[in-house]
Formats: structure tokens, sequence, C-alpha cells
């Protein structure tokens, strides 16, 4: 996976998704912004994951090869 990729994270959940310009990644996108709309949101860079003030984040895009998390809230 590329380390220069930007990720959309929920500090709340810690969690977040991948930010690509497909239309399946947009659609991933909207949703993850639909379920989080009342949590802080940030924008990162994916190289700066494990330098989040919230702790540990996985991801929430069921296509990655990274630890899956969804809490339903």
């Amino acid at each position: 996976m590329s380390h220069d990729l930007k990720i959309r994270v929920c500090l709340k959940c810690k969690t977040y998704i991948i930010i690509r310009e497909d239309y399946e990644s947009k659609k991933k996108q909207e949703m993850f912004e639909s379920h989080h709309r009342e949590h802080t949101l940030i924008t990162a860079d994916y190289n700066d994951i494990n330098n989040l003030e919230c702790g540990k984040v996985v991801c929430e895009d069921d296509d990655e090869k990274i630890p899956y998390k969804y809490d339903k809230h």
C-alpha cells in the first residue's frame, strides 16, 4: 500500500477509510461520513496513522487487508 494516501479518520470510533478517487470508494466515503456525522472527523496522511492523538486506529474498509472494526451507535 502506498504511504502517500490520504485517510478520513473518526477520532471517536478510532476507525478510518482510505480516500480514493474511484466511484466505489467515493460511495464508501459517503457512507463513512454519514455514519460518523456527529463525531470528530479529520483527514490525515496514511503515514501519520501511528501518530494520531486518539491512539491506534483500524481500517473500516472491507477491501483493505487491515483489521476491520464497525461500531453501531
